[in-house]
């Protein structure tokens, strides 16, 4: 009877890891552990450069105040930022 019991806690612990596995490689694959958010913020700075842009053309002094906070974790940080303050959409990277 005691072989039998440890036999199913056995296979219980087996199936338990199985699933922990199956769900870390499910959240990974969609994205759930932070997967996406770099191509995010990458969208988000280089939407802050082309408002940057437009300000230029329509500004004589223009301030782009908001591509600091908007290319933080970017890449590069310090030269995105300088890209997007400058309104170069295309130089920013990841």
């Amino acid at each position: 009877m005691n072989e039998k019991a440890q036999g199913a806690l056995e296979y219980l612990i087996i199936v338990a890891a199985v699933l922990g596995i199956v769900a870390v490689v499910v959240g990974f694959v969609s994205g759930v552990f932070g997967g996406q958010r770099g191509e995010a913020s990458l969208a988000a700075c280089k939407a802050a450069a082309s408002r940057c842009a437009v300000r230029h053309e329509t500004t004589v002094s223009p301030s782009c105040e908001f591509c600091e906070t908007a290319c933080l974790g970017v890449g590069d940080e310090a030269q995105n930022i300088a890209y997007c303050m400058e309104g170069e959409v295309e130089l920013i990277s990841d």
